[in-house]
């Protein structure tokens, strides 16, 4: 089948130094989400988080899915939201720290019989080895119809330090040019040449999106 839109984060990123867990939740989750597999999706969450009396959740850039027939709409609505008639998940990198969990891959999605390659990246916070409590998908905007740029920070910052009087205040700066005590978006030191080939996910993803 044709590739009308490639993605280069599986070509470049894919490989044995990078290994993936096919049986981790993450990666379960999204290849049910690509094969509308609902029911699979279902096992994978509770309606309600491990902690904090609050509904499980997906967060994708054109909206937020809070309990789980809500997370399963969301996976209805798939395919739909990119035009497509069919999708299938490509992994290339999987992280995990923290609780936290990072997957970064492609979606071919099929659309008039051609294949566009759509880079992403997952961040879930699980709950307990086999479990979900919440997803928050990242893609750039412009393969979403109708999207605009602007996401909500993931984390916000306890403080930003600040030099001089308003209204002439402004960021003092770290040796990386990054506010002082802000969350570096993204984080890595894009000077320093980390943001080339290995470099951070959302780097990557970037890169991905720029390079044919």
């Amino acid at each position: 089948m044709k590739i009308r839109k490639r993605s280069s984060l599986v070509r470049f990123y894919a490989g044995p130094e990078h290994p993936i867990d096919e049986r981790s939740p993450e990666y379960r989750f999204m290849k049910a989400v690509c094969e509308g597999k609902t029911g699979q999706i279902k096992t994978l969450f509770s309606d309600k988080k491990l902690f904090g009396d609050k509904k499980s959740a997906v967060d994708t850039p054109y909206g937020r899915y809070e309990g789980l027939d809500e997370i399963c709409r969301f996976a209805v609505e798939f395919q739909g939201r990119f035009r497509a008639d069919s999708a299938m998940m490509v992994p290339a990198v999987q992280t995990k720290a923290n609780g936290r969990a990072a997957l970064e891959f492609d979606v071919n999605f099929v659309i008039d019989g051609e294949i566009e390659q759509v880079p992403m990246i997952l961040v879930a916070d699980l709950a307990g080895c086999d479990r979900l409590d919440e997803v928050r998908l990242y893609c750039h905007h412009t393969y979403v119809p109708g999207l605009q740029a602007y996401r909500r920070p993931i984390f916000k910052s306890a403080y930003l330090e600040m030099e001089g009087e308003y209204p002439d205040a402004d960021f003092v700066l770290d040796e990386h040019g990054n506010p002082l005590g802000g969350v570096r978006s993204p984080y890595g030191n894009g000077r320093s040449g980390s943001s080339y080939r290995g470099g951070p996910g959302v780097l990557r993803l970037s890169a991905s999106h720029a390079e044919g």
